[in-house]
């Protein structure tokens, strides 16, 4: 349903008589403050790998607000990392979709550590 669409259908709803029209904001607010910190975060790297399945609509998300602001590659696992793409990058950021699990972004943190010889907080 297009943004064109969803109003037309509203409107025509709109002016029935009797009618009455409920928006809800379905969108969670800790999916928007990730988003937001996730943005910030962008802006101070050079390179982004954010973490999460492929079919995510989340991750996926993360991954656009991302790319606006520094080179980013989402990844499923450690192994998706290509050391050459590390070449001449001195800030990485690690952003993760929300259902991605612990035990995955730790693995990628590791494995980021091993290649760059860089502690990472």
């Amino acid at each position: 349903l297009s943004q064109l669409d969803l109003h037309l259908c509203v409107y025509s709803i709109a002016f029935r008589q009797d009618s009455e029209i409920r928006i809800v904001d379905t969108f969670c607010h800790d999916i928007r403050r990730r988003q937001e910190l996730t943005s910030n975060l962008a802006k101070e790297c050079e390179l982004v790998y954010v973490i999460g399945g492929r079919n995510s609509a989340n991750t996926r998300h993360l991954y656009d607000i991302c790319s606006e602001h520094a080179k980013t590659y989402q990844i499923e696992t450690a192994d998706d990392i290509q050391p050459a793409d590390l070449d001449g990058i001195e800030t990485i950021g690690v952003a993760a979709g929300a259902s991605t699990e612990d035990q995955t972004i730790d693995e990628v943190i590791r494995r980021l550590e091993e290649l760059t010889h860089a502690v990472i907080e």
